[in-house]
């Protein structure tokens, strides 16, 4: 459903030479797109679309009857998140995109702000972006060898009562992602320490029938090398294989170990994105 539109300024031709207006429209739904993207190489977007569409504001730029662009924006994070599909083989600019983000968002267009961009890495030649002030290298895994998962472990499942404990271990691990909502809405396990306290979690972030993604792992850094991150990671597989067979895990490149343990239990690198700090 097209909710508004915009038409913001001539970028193209048409057949006879007249110049073409780029149009910029705030959707609902992105049904009519969806058939053009795949799980693995639009990650995020995909995600957004199928799990988390009720969180997200879409905007779409097309010159006539041609999508060139769209662009996703997460809500409900401590930082403003975006993705971006460009369509076709042309470059696509996301300024002015951008900037209709900003007034969705109720900012003035000349307040500087920060933001995240999440895109495939193979697609970073299609897309112009803003002031790039850092960027790291994401790697989607995928589970493909479940035979390589540790024996169940004594994990248990965690409650709105581990909520504190939650939070702590939360925050001495910098999850950046982490809601309290998640905890309520999709499995989290928890390992305890013999005085109660946990020292390593994991859960989801997404948690659907089609695809979940494993999220909020974390190990309490006085008890890492011990094995714990690998198993709980195994009980949280068994938990995501009893919803689909499709289980992935987004890690930061620049954390080797974390990599090292995934694969020795059963996850390989199907696609690796971009994860860019912007000013825009």
């Amino acid at each position: 459903m097209i909710l508004c539109m915009t038409i913001l300024f001539d970028r193209s031709e048409n057949e006879g030479g007249a110049a073409m207006p780029a149009v910029i429209q705030k959707l609902e739904t992105v049904d009519r797109l969806d058939r053009e993207l795949t799980i693995e190489s639009d990650f995020i977007l995909y995600s957004n679309i199928h799990v988390r569409n009720e969180r997200c504001i879409y905007l779409v730029e097309h010159e006539g009857e041609r999508v060139s662009l769209l662009g996703s924006y997460l809500q409900g994070l401590p930082f403003h998140a975006f993705t971006f599909r460009a369509f076709g083989d042309s470059k696509r600019s996301v300024a002015a995109i951008l900037q209709v983000f900003k007034a969705e968002l109720g900012f003035e267009p000349t307040q500087p702000l920060d933001g995240i961009v999440t895109v495939a890495e193979s697609a970073m030649r299609q897309l112009e972006l803003p002031v790039v002030k850092g960027i790291r290298q994401l790697e989607l895994m995928k589970l493909q060898r479940t035979d390589l998962l540790l024996p169940p472990g004594r994990s248990r499942v965690l409650e709105a009562a581990d909520l504190v404990e939650v939070n702590r271990l939360s925050r001495e691990a910098s999850l950046m992602t982490f809601r309290d909502e998640e905890l309520a809405a999709m499995p989290h396990l928890g390992l305890f320490d013999d005085t109660g306290a946990l020292v390593s979690m994991a859960g989801f972030h997404t948690f659907d029938k089609a695809f979940v993604e494993l999220g909020n792992i974390a190990t309490s850094a006085a008890y890492r090398k011990q094995g714990l991150g690998a198993q709980i990671t195994s009980d949280i597989c068994r938990v995501a294989l009893e919803k689909t067979a499709h289980v992935y895990l987004c890690v930061f490149a620049d954390n080797p170990a974390a990599i090292h343990m995934y694969r020795k239990i059963g996850f390989e690198t199907v696609e690796t994105y971009a994860f860019l700090e912007i000013a825009w």
